[in-house]
C-alpha cells in the first residue's frame, strides 16, 4: 500500500485495517510517499514493493517468497502521475495490479500521455450523485 500524506488518508487507512482484519486479507507491507522526494523516491518504492516478503504464511508455498501483486494506493495526482513515470521509466508496467484513489481516477492529469501504463487500474471515487439509469442496474 503506497501513501502520501493527509488526514482523510489516515482516516481511510484506519478503517481498511479494520476491514482487512476481518476478512483475511493480508496487508504485507505499508509504503509513505515523503513530502520532501529525491529524484529516485518512486524507483525506490517499486523497488521495494518487488522485494520478496519476510512474512510468512500457511499458504506459502515450497518456501517461495511472496511479492505484491495488488497495489492499493491513496495519493494526490502529482504522485500519482510521478509513480505511474516510474513504472514506464523501470519497465514494470505490468508488474502490479493498481487499485486506486480518486486521485487517479477522477481526473485526466495523472494520466496524460501515459494512459497505456495506467491501463486496468480500477479507481474508488465517492459517490458525487445518483445517476438513476444506471443505479437500477447495479441493484
Amino acid at each position: 500500500m503506497t501513501v502520501s500524506h493527509g488526514l482523510q488518508v489516515l482516516v481511510l487507512l484506519a478503517k481498511l485495517d479494520r476491514f482487512v482484519l476481518h476478512a483475511g486479507v493480508c496487508i504485507d507491507k505499508s509504503l509513505e510517499i515523503p513530502r520532501q522526494k529525491l529524484p529516485d523516491t518512486y524507483d525506490k518504492i517499486l523497488a521495494d514493493l518487488r522485494e520478496p516478503s519476510s512474512k510468512k504464511t500457511d499458504d506459502d508455498e515450497n518456501d517461495a517468497a511472496a511479492v505484491a501483486k495488488v497495489v492499493v494506493i491513496f495519493v494526490n495526482e502529482d504522485n500519482c502521475r510521478q509513480l505511474i513515470n516510474a513504472t514506464i521509466v523501470n519497465q514494470m508496467t505490468d508488474v502490479f495490479y493498481w487499485l486506486a484513489s480518486d486521485g487517479w481516477g477522477a481526473k485526466r492529469v495523472p494520466v496524460d500521455k501515459q494512459e497505456w501504463a495506467a491501463e486496468g487500474t480500477v479507481t474508488i471515487m465517492p459517490q458525487r450523485q445518483v445517476v438513476r439509469s444506471t443505479s437500477l442496474s447495479f441493484q
